[in-house]
């Protein structure tokens, strides 16, 4: 049986019977628990148009803001023709999403 070297034992977390400190600071937390948890609030902001129509706007609006490229309209007037709105109120809702939540601040 071959033996561990002690210098690899002494500082190796994998070996320790206590957390790092950081652990306590910044939890890990599960990827794909964050995903769910991020695409519930979508889902649950897009839910908040009280008629089909007005969820199928929030999710064009959605859509525009988390992937541009994925909606044949280019522009905010072109998805406001599409579903019947104006420019104007396209850009309202995709501000209240970003405010809603955070998107596109910080960078």
């Amino acid at each position: 049986m071959s033996q561990i070297p002690l210098e690899f034992v002494a500082n190796n977390l994998q070996f320790s019977d206590r957390r790092h400190p950081v652990d306590f600071l910044e939890p890990f937390e599960d990827e794909n628990r964050l995903a769910g948890d991020a695409l519930v609030r979508v889902l649950a902001w897009i839910t908040q148009g009280r008629s089909l129509e007005k969820r199928g706007y929030r999710a064009m609006v959605a859509f525009r803001c988390i992937r541009p490229g994925s909606l044949d309209e280019g522009t905010l007037q072109e998805v406001g023709d599409t579903i019947g709105h104006s420019r104007q109120a396209v850009h309202q809702l995709l501000v209240d999403f970003k405010e809603t939540f955070a998107y596109g601040y910080g960078k």
